[in-house]
């Protein structure tokens, strides 16, 4: 510490006359003149009598006077302060300490002299240690309110005082020095410095806020209960008017919490506030106190009434002395609990209490490697802080200060870099916590003078960055040393004895200033400008403030931004910003000049940032860590959480316990982990989508972001069309699986719907689905009533509804689910009012249509880039010949089969089958591949890789034999038949249902038995089908498998292209026994164009079976019994493009038929049965239809 030498006796100049009222003694600090604390207030409140605002600089002008002091002369004491070392030192420094010398003659006339001082003796000169004075006024209102010992008189402000009186300053050399009125504003800093425009603007203090309940609607989570009484408190609120400078960052209510507040009535209002007295309740009544409860109470505490809320700071207080194990999730809430105090909810005993369970724990603790001395040290600060910010008065000062002192020192000294700088930081917080006999509390209970230091404690807590920045600066270079005279002159009376060698000796120093460091009031300020949102003002102090070098300054700054970054309550910018701040400190070598320790500082704490899991924040301080880690400064090792607050509670048991509500979310978190679990899709990519069937593929979007929308936004509905495997079932289990993984206690449920497994979806769809997870009714009925849920239904084609599953279920009504629906179906299974089968009903009027609450999208073919990154996530996932680039070169090398692909279940069976398909072949060129001949290739080769799997198995007795009779008559063809025949039962006997419920104890009298009984030879072609199971669930793995067996029934390959050569249309209608028995004849394919796909590419394929089909047309002219086979043989043959321009069609009966796009002109069609066909599209140009029956036929446009 260096030490200034007392000034001689040169002549100086008179003062200027002093301003003081007569009767007050004037005094003066380090030569500079300021008033009294009476004249002061008496000034003040002259001055600002015609305004309610606090006074402003101009208003507590005073004069700055240069001149001598020696008070401790007699002694041969001086005391200086070293204010560079307020700016350089850093954690553990011990350049603070004083120098005290004494002398034995003097002390009884000394202490005389104090005596005649404190009782207002004029004769008595009182000049203090020369330190050279800086110009700058000190403003001091009052703190932020915390407790109610806190709060500060607005009218009266105090400022900094000295020791003469007026007469006395006329002996004393006097260089006046006014301070300006008003102060120009900071500028931004120049290039190459801190920036000032990290933080562009103040905001609006961070709030949380939820989802807003109906009146008399339950409230299922904690935090909408606070979110609520908050509301309902901040309403009754009178409107306190303040100075400009004092003006918070406060949000007022917006329109809809206005709205809310209105409907809520009494009776309601009295609800909310007993449902938050019964939570502390049943936290003191629950002896666990696990980290949920502690979490969701302490968010509770803000809207807490004072004796409940005394009430459960006892309890926390009382559960923490008791746990032998620190429990830090229970001291996180604790000390929040303490920092969200309302005024006058705490009392002096409460905090001291609080400081001294710390302070044993920590002294236990703090030689162990784990973090939580660092926990216990940072949490001890925070205590301390609140009771600097209160002015605690019951520390002991044997019992409470010294020990914690002592324990704090000895800690300043770790060897742990993070815990020796918060200990430095609490220490500090100490030094500024009285204890019950300081100096300073003897000087205002006596009322006679106030600390110049006193002053610019206080000034700190103004919300103005200029009146802050020269409390601090005044502190330096005046107030301090101002302070360290005083409680020297004070202790010397009170503290020094005469020892047993008859020396005078200082005992312990009761109130030592010289320990006290103006960063720490620098950082009481910066983390008030936080509370109240005013983070520009925030930037423009942290880069102007005198202790900015400090390193225990910055980094508590650091400490406080990257507090900012992670904090959830923040808007995104914001916490973007934080982390540009963090980088700008890092940097800002010449004008911050970063300490080695604070840069690793920085390093950890970005680290602890790009471990979050929200995205942008997470991207940001990546990219800044990658460019900051270039040098070789490296992060420390020791961790703690950077929050301030405990997270949002997950959940909310303790509402939960209260409300009786049934325990769902234990069960829900089972089904959670089953769904997520059940997911195996092994490759997905996200499918792009379009607006409806019209659009272009050159408007396309990702569906996922539209669907995310959808859950996030207002609509009700929304349907998703795409053609048979465009990857819409793949997309929902998609969908749910990520819903869950994103699944919040409390929050939206997905729920996945195969829509063909229920046996009553339109009157009872999610009860139903939750039945079969085994949910139970109460259970139900309380998801019904009071959770919402995204359905996700998938296959409404599959399920052959009508119905409007919005509408039949009474969605989003009063009393019933509230739903999310989003419903798939195939393209071509809708007609062209469709849209009445999904747009809800709007709730006041039942029967009109909601258009604002229904959307549209439809999935998009798979572009080449898509169908590239498929085949790169397919190839690796088990061992192959081919690379990405074989698939590709032979994809593209045969012709139309990228088109074909761009269907991405197309796209799966081609890469199984292609290289069968192209095996032998030298000219791809010349190959042509349907859709038809890849599911005849993939079935092949699923047949052949189960028989290789059954021979290499290891069977019993009973299943080789079987095996052996299948190997015999041939197990490829027999699988085959097997599947061909499931096909045609599952449409014969479930009219194309998919799903077949098997149960034995039911069903091994039915058709069902022949499939799915346990028989061996029926168990072996089961296990080598491709059939899916769920219980006693049984389906296709997808229906266009189920589709193409039933099509295989009708027409199947070809001889030379199919090896089994299963039987298929061996006789014409002309030799067979009749046509009612045709295959054709038993269902209308009109409604099944997948089916009418395959068969279209089988006439191209083979000609026999074209000319099978012409000839069923033939005989319907004279068999009435061929009208329905002659209706799917025209449609089969026109969806081939079979043209019948001049074609002799008189007579034929082809009620029902779908030739639209046909070719037809100049056929002949006199006397034709056209009831209810197609013709929209077709060519008809000089067609006779001479006396045609031709009742509702569709022309879509007339000819």
């Amino acid at each position: 510490m260096s030490s200034s030498s007392l000034p001689g006796n040169t002549p100086s100049p008179p003062p200027k006359p002093s301003s003081a009222p007569p009767g007050y003694p004037e005094i003066t600090v380090d030569g500079q003149r300021v008033l009294s604390q009476l004249e002061n207030t008496a000034t003040l409140r002259r001055a600002s009598s015609n305004s309610n605002d606090i006074p402003t600089i101009a208003q507590g002008l005073f004069t700055i006077q240069p001149g001598s002091a020696n008070l401790l002369n007699p002694l041969g004491h001086c005391t200086t302060r070293d204010v560079s070392a307020d700016v350089d030192h850093g954690p553990g420094d011990t350049s603070d300490a004083r120098s005290i010398s004494s002398g034995r003659s003097s002390k009884s006339g000394f202490r005389k002299r104090l005596s005649r001082l404190f009782k207002g003796d004029p004769k008595v000169k009182e000049p203090v240690p020369t330190s050279v004075a800086a110009s700058a006024p000190v403003t001091l209102v009052g703190t932020e309110e915390r407790i109610q010992s806190a709060t500060l008189d607005r009218d009266a402000v105090s400022v900094s005082l000295g020791l003469h009186s007026p007469a006395q300053s006329a002996g004393m050399s006097s260089t006046p020095l006014i301070v300006p009125a008003t102060q120009p504003q900071p500028i931004p800093a120049a290039s190459g410095t801190f920036r000032v425009d990290i933080f562009p603007e103040n905001v609006i203090k961070p709030i949380y806020k939820t989802d807003l309940p109906k009146p008399h609607a339950r409230v299922d989570m904690t935090p909408q209960l606070v979110y609520c009484c908050s509301l309902l408190s901040k309403a009754q609120e009178p409107l306190q008017p303040t100075s400009d400078s004092d003006v918070s960052q406060d949000s007022l209510l917006d329109d809809k919490e206005k709205e809310w507040v209105q409907i809520i009535d009494p009776v309601l209002q009295d609800r909310y506030r007993l449902l938050v007295e019964q939570l502390v309740r049943a936290f003191a009544d629950n002896p666990l106190k696990t980290s949920d409860v502690i979490t969701e109470i302490v968010l509770v505490s803000p809207v807490l009434d004072r004796d409940t809320y005394r009430s459960l700071l006892s309890c926390f207080i009382s559960k923490f002395e008791q746990t032998r194990a620190l429990d830090v999730i229970l001291l996180q809430g604790l000390v929040q609990l303490v920092e969200c105090a309302s005024s006058g909810y705490l009392v002096d005993d409460d905090l001291v209490r609080i400081a001294n369970v710390l302070s044993k724990e920590l002294s236990i603790t703090h030689i162990g490697t784990s973090d939580h001395p660092v926990q216990l040290t940072l949490s001890l600060a925070r205590v301390l802080d609140v009771m600097v910010t209160g002015k605690v008065k019951d520390l002991n000062r044997e019992r409470d200060h010294q020990p914690m002192l002592q324990l704090l020192d000895g800690l300043k000294n770790s060897d742990n870099v993070v815990q020796k700088y918060e200990a430095t930081y609490a220490y500090q917080a100490l030094q500024y916590a009285p204890d019950d006999e300081t100096p300073l509390q003897v000087l205002w209970r006596y009322g006679k003078v106030a600390a110049a230091g006193a002053g610019a404690v206080s000034s700190v807590f103004k919300l103005d960055p200029e009146g802050f920045l020269k409390g601090i600066e005044s502190l330096q270079e005046i107030g301090a040393a101002a302070v360290e005279a005083i409680s020297t002159g004070i202790e010397v009376v009170e503290s020094l004895r005469v020892g047993a060698d008859g020396a005078i000796r200082a005992s312990e120093n009761k109130f030592d200033f010289m320990k006290k460091r103006s960063w720490y009031l620098a950082l009481q300020g910066t983390a008030l400008f936080i509370r109240q949102g005013r983070i520009s003002d925030f930037n423009l102090v942290v880069n102007q403030v005198p202790c900015r070098h400090n390193a225990n300054f910055q980094w508590g700054i650091c400490r406080q931004v990257g507090e900012i970054a992670v904090d959830p309550l923040w808007d995104v910018p914001v916490r973007q910003q934080a982390v540009d701040f963090l980088g700008e400190l890092y940097r800002s070598g010449s004008d911050w000049k970063p300490h080695v320790d604070v840069k690793r500082w920085i390093l950890t704490i970005l680290i602890q940032i790009s471990e979050l899991s929200d995205v942008s924040i997470k991207d940001r301080a990546v990219a800044l860590l990658l460019k900051l880690k270039m040098d070789d400064t490296t992060e420390f090792l020791s961790f703690f959480s950077l929050s301030r607050r405990l997270p949002l509670p997950s959940s909310s048991p303790l509402l939960a316990k209260v409300q009786e509500i049934p325990k769902l979310e234990y069960d829900l978190h089972v089904l959670r982990l089953m769904r997520i679990d059940d997911y195996k899709q092994a490759v997905y990519i996200d499918p792009m989508a379009k607006l409806n069937l019209q659009d272009t593929d050159d408007n396309l979007f990702p569906l996922m972001d539209k669907v995310r929308d959808f859950i996030a936004g207002n609509t009700q509905v929304m349907l998703i069309l795409g053609d048979s495997g465009a990857g819409k079932s793949t997309f929902n289990r998609h969908l749910e699986h990520k819903l869950w993984q994103e699944y919040k206690a409390g929050g939206r449920i997905p729920l996945f719907i195969n829509l063909p497994s229920l046996e009553r979806p339109e009157r009872d769809l999610v009860g139903e689905q939750l039945r079969t997870y085994n949910f139970l009714e109460d259970q139900i009925r309380e998801l019904k009533l009071h959770r919402q849920f995204a359905l996700i239904c998938d296959g409404y084609d599959e399920s052959q509804l009508k119905s409007n599953l919005h509408t039949t279920n009474f969605f989003n009504q009063d009393g019933q689910w509230d739903v999310k629906l989003l419903i798939t179906c195939r393209t071509q299974y809708l007609g062209p009012d469709y849209r009445s089968r999904f747009e809800p009903k709007a709730v006041d009027h039942y029967t009109r249509i909601a258009n604002d609450l229904f959307q549209l999208a439809v999935i998009a073919p798979f572009s080449k880039e898509q169908i590239e990154d498929y085949v790169e996530h397919y190839v690796p996932l088990e061992p192959r010949a081919w690379v990405k680039k074989d698939y590709m070169d032979k994809l593209e090398a045969i012709p139309n089969l990228m088109d074909l692909v761009r269907n991405p279940f197309l796209l799966t069976l081609s890469l199984e089958a292609l290289p069968t398909v192209v095996q032998g072949k030298t000219d791809l060129s010349r190959l042509r591949v349907t859709r038809a001949e890849l599911h005849d290739t993939f079935v092949r080769h699923w047949m052949a890789v189960n028989k290789r799997r059954l021979e290499d198995q290891r069977l019993d007795r009973e299943n080789q034999v079987a095996f052996e009779e299948l190997l015999e008559t041939g197990f490829e063809q027999s699988g085959v038949k097997f599947q061909q025949d499931l096909a045609t039962a599952i449409f014969v006997h479930q009219d194309g249902r998919p799903v077949v419920e098997y149960i034995k104890k039911h069903d091994k009298s039915s058709w069902k038995a022949a499939f799915f009984s346990m028989d061996c030879e029926t168990s072996l072609l089961r296990e080598a089908s491709l059939l899916s199971r769920a219980g006693t669930q049984y389906r296709f793995v997808h229906r266009s498998i189920l589709e193409y067996f039933f099509s295989c029934t009708i027409c199947g390959p070809t001889k030379e292209h199919d090896e089994f050569d299963p039987p298929v249309h061996s006789d014409t209608p002309a030799t067979s026994p009749t046509i009612s028995t045709h295959p054709l004849s038993q269902r209308n394919l009109v409604a099944e164009p997948s089916i009418i796909q395959f068969l279209a590419e089988r006439v191209q394929l083979d000609s026999g079976f074209k000319d099978e089909l012409l000839a069923i047309i033939e005989l319907s002219k004279t068999d009435d019994q061929a009208t329905g086979a002659a209706a799917n043989a025209i449609t089969i043959l026109v969806k081939a493009r079979v043209r019948f321009n001049g074609a002799d069609l008189r007579g034929i009966r082809i009620p029902g038929a779908d030739i639209s796009g046909g070719e037809f002109d100049s056929a002949q069609l006199q006397e034709a049965d056209l009831t209810d066909v197609n013709l929209t599209k077709s060519w008809i140009r000089q067609a006779d239809f001479t006396n045609a029956r031709m009742e509702r036929v569709q022309f879509g446009e007339l000819p």
